[in-house]
């Protein structure tokens, strides 16, 4: 299987950048004025937060397109599979058949050929034409798995299930392919709304000069979409409403394949009485009841 899993694309493997974000001197000064209220000496520590943030929804969106990209090659190779399958069964038949029926000759064929350079059997020759056939249908079958769990028909999520049993080898490519859990169906704004909650992760983190709560999440974030993506449609409603479903149903959580998952900002659930716990996970900090702004 190891040049099967040469040919399959790696989970790991980065995708060139399709976007770049401006440098961030450029982003400094244009965030700036948004951040007025911020003491001085967390400016340049929260536009970094917010800056990595924005890096890492790029990467979201690259890692997006190239599983969209490659998944139907990887459906090439699942057919071409199916195609080689058949003669190989065919040729498996024909031989079987023709050494129940003409044993005899056979045995001849195999006599005059033992000893020379070309010694061979018609019963290794049916082993290898039966392991040729159970190797093209592990690679008709892994080639569910390579699939993005997003982009999967559905046949290829019932292979996926049989495929991924609890038996798997955790360090098996099948194992590191299924947990590809970045967001990869096309229109969906599950990115942005990622990314909304990573900034406003940055800017729990920091407190005004008078030590109050950062003021206005809704605009500074909307800003940024606008500084750093060139991306208007993301309004301060827009992200208020996104941040009041977050604060009930928790942060996306996300991770980029061959990275510690979660890999970014944890997946978080907002209780006013508890702090911020991640989802599923062990508590990622205390807020002392305060409410996010809106």
């Amino acid at each position: 299987m190891r040049s099967v899993e040469n040919n399959l694309p790696d989970p790991a493997m980065a995708p060139v950048p399709s976007k770049k974000l401006p440098e961030f001197l450029v982003f400094w000064k244009k965030m700036k004025p948004l951040l007025t209220l911020v003491q001085q000496k967390d400016l340049q520590p929260l536009l970094e937060c917010l800056y990595e943030a924005a890096k890492t929804k790029i990467e979201f969106e690259d890692y997006r397109d190239w599983a969209r990209d490659n998944a139907e090659s990887v459906r090439e190779v699942r057919r071409s599979m199916a195609t080689v399958r058949r003669p190989l069964g065919e040729a498996l038949h024909v031989l079987e058949k023709t050494k129940e029926d003409n044993h005899t000759e056979l045995e001849q064929i195999e006599s005059w050929a033992k000893g020379g350079e070309f010694e061979f059997t018609f019963d290794g020759i049916i082993q290898d034409l039966k392991r040729a056939l159970e190797a093209a249908a592990s690679i008709e079958f892994l080639t569910a798995a390579v699939v993005h769990p997003h982009l999967r028909k559905p046949a290829e999520k019932e292979t996926a299930k049989q495929l991924l049993g609890p038996d798997t080898d955790p360090s098996s490519l099948e194992t590191s392919l299924e947990s590809l859990v970045f967001p990869a169906r096309e229109r969906s704004p599950d990115i942005d709304h990622w990314f909304i909650g990573a900034a406003a992760d940055c800017l729990d983190k920091f407190r005004t000069g008078t030590g109050k709560e950062i003021p206005r999440y809704d605009e500074i974030i909307a800003e940024t979409f606008k500084i750093a993506f060139g991306d208007s449609e993301r309004d301060a409603e827009n992200v208020r409403t996104e941040l009041r479903r977050q604060k009930k149903d928790g942060r996306p959580m996300y991770h980029i394949p061959g990275r510690p998952i979660p890999g970014a900002i944890p997946s978080t659930i907002y209780k006013p009485d508890l702090g911020q716990t991640a989802v599923g996970s062990r508590p990622v900090r205390k807020m002392s009841g305060r409410k996010r702004n809106q």
